[in-house]
């Protein structure tokens, strides 16, 4: 059994090929049940709809009980990265509200999920008793349980604090065993580039994982010891993968500046920890203005959907933004006629959100269910008053649809935003002044335009 260090906090391993390479789960063999299969596999569609989605980092454990911890920020769409992250089934920890959901309860509960009753829900929290128990049972079995130790969804600039009860159920599931289980514990760090925007990039990034059993033999008897050196393990780990500013406008600044800085091929949440080491190692004369013009290009780029090398790239020609567009037109028409009125109608129900870490959440519940059952609706009554070949016509124009969507989108997307490209470049002044602006921070960071 190897002995790592409890203090320890490595991220994903360079190696000689791609440093930082695609680890997506989906691309294996599904197992578990059929119900897991279809309900991961729709709701996997629908998340990779909202965001463009990369997975990156560390092998995931193939064998033996695993503890996923990730940060969360953003309601159930935050579920999708540890279920991507293995084939393996899964089982996930909610709060116990979320099991008597109409529609939610009944996908949780069909992928065996735990409840936890938490003091500040107004639950009696004793019922944890029998939730610690199937956690037991399940590791015993060489299950691979995910927990958000931040304890509930709440966008933020810096990993919060954590609960102790990830740590308690290894060493209560390690005891159980009578002192022979070795749990592994998977890290996730996940950034979102713009939460509640569509199509904006959201990474995920899998970390180093590291046995517990060592932490627990250090503490010895010492249960509350052995807690504390687990939470600390792991709260080391996350912090590796996600990034941590002191406050909201460190974070806005580091946001910004990812923007503006050259892009590797890195996912978006090591290049804003990047971009933030490096404004907290700019201190020198004239730091105070280059973030001031960080702020506002940042902000310019991001409402614009621009980067740094897309400004500073060669302009596009008409035909080179027309074209894709033109081509993409058919689909494109399609996608309007399946997603349009589901998403208008999601869209519109997530601004009574409850809470902004809930706005995602309402629109891929709203997607989830209104996108079948709407094409379901048409082919039905195109069946009764065109023919059943009209019905089922749509319903294979809606599999196109759902098939060729985000492609289409994106190709569509890119070439508006050369179009953006190019209207900067023709309009009065140009781009010298903004690209003067970029190459200046460039400069100052030391890298190359």
């Amino acid at each position: 059994m190897a002995d790592q260090s409890a203090t320890q906090a490595s991220g994903p391993a360079r190696g000689s090929g791609d440093p930082w390479p695609s680890r997506d789960a989906f691309d294996a063999p599904a197992i578990g049940s059929w119900t897991y299969r279809l309900m991961i596999r729709w709701g996997w569609l629908l998340m990779r709809t909202h965001f463009r989605i990369e997975m990156r980092g560390e092998h995931f454990p193939t064998s033996g009980p695993v503890v996923i911890i990730q940060n969360h920020s953003n309601g159930l769409g935050d579920a999708h990265f540890p279920m991507s992250a293995t084939r393996r089934p899964l089982r996930v920890l909610v709060k116990y509200s979320l099991l008597k959901m109409p529609l939610v309860g009944y996908v949780l509960r069909n992928i065996d999920a735990i409840p936890m009753y938490r003091k500040k829900d107004g639950v009696d929290t004793r019922q944890n008793a029998s939730s610690f128990e199937a956690i037991d049972n399940a590791l015993l079995e060489g299950a691979v349980i995910a927990i958000f130790p931040e304890g509930e969804s709440l966008n933020s600039h810096r990993l919060r604090p954590l609960k102790s009860g990830m740590a308690r159920m290894l060493v209560s599931a390690y005891e159980a065993s009578d002192n022979t289980l070795n749990p592994i514990v998977v890290p996730i760090g996940v950034t979102y580039e713009d939460r509640d925007r569509f199509r904006s990039l959201a990474s995920a990034v899998i970390g180093e994982p590291f046995e517990v059993v060592p932490i627990i033999e250090r503490a010895g008897s010492e249960f509350r010891v052995a807690i504390r050196a687990i939470m600390k393990e792991s709260r080391a780990r996350l912090e590796k993968l996600t990034i941590q500013a002191d406050s909201e406008e460190e974070w806005s600044a580091a946001v910004g500046l990812e923007r503006i800085l050259p892009r590797s091929s890195a996912p978006i949440g090591i290049r804003q920890m990047e971009a933030l080491e490096a404004l907290r190692k700019d201190t020198g004369e004239g730091a105070e203005r280059r973030r001031e013009i960080i702020d506002q290009l940042g902000n310019s780029l991001r409402r614009a959907r621009l980067s740094g090398d897309e400004i500073l790239a060669p302009a596009p020609s008409l035909l080179g933004v027309a074209l894709p567009l033109l081509a993409l037109s058919p689909l494109l028409t399609l996608s309007l006629a399946v997603w349009g009125l589901p998403v208008f109608i999601s869209e519109r129900a997530s601004v009574l959100a409850p809470t902004p870490d809930k706005v995602v959440t309402v629109r891929l519940l709203g997607n989830f269910v209104l996108v079948p059952v709407l094409s379901v609706i048409v082919a039905t009554v195109l069946a009764f008053t065109a023919g059943p070949l009209a019905g089922a016509a749509w319903l294979a124009a809606t599999v196109l649809s759902v098939a060729t969507f985000t492609w289409s989108y994106d190709i569509a997307a890119a070439a508006i935003t050369r179009w953006r490209r190019r209207s900067i470049a023709r309009s009065s002044g140009g781009t010298e002044s903004i690209q003067s602006a970029l190459r200046s921070i460039r400069e100052a960071f030391a890298v190359g335009s």
